[in-house]
């Protein structure tokens, strides 16, 4: 019985956090954009450099869109977390931001 409980608890713990995460998303996309414009105006990175990050990043907006049309799952937000992180870290490979 206690870990019927437990496994309760913890299922409603992971569906607690999948909406905040999802929210968290949200904001990645335009603070990762205002990173690639100061990068791109202070001239850190070449205009085809901006322009294939953009790409990047609205692959993954889209890939965002498509994972909310039933609601976001939890791996599909891991998943999304992941993307962004590597693109974050591409970005501040190529510029220093």
């Amino acid at each position: 019985m206690k870990r019927i409980i437990c496994l309760g608890f913890a299922a409603a713990a992971l569906a607690a956090s999948t909406p905040a995460l999802a929210q968290d998303l949200y904001g990645r996309a335009g603070a990762i954009e205002d990173r690639i414009d100061a990068a791109q105006n202070d001239g850190s990175l070449s205009f085809g450099e901006a322009r294939m990050l953009r790409a990047r990043l609205r692959g993954i907006e889209r890939t965002q869109r498509y994972y909310d049309v039933d609601g976001m799952r939890p791996w599909q937000a891991r998943d999304l977390d992941r993307r962004f992180d590597r693109l974050s870290d591409t970005v501040s490979e190529l510029s220093g931001y």
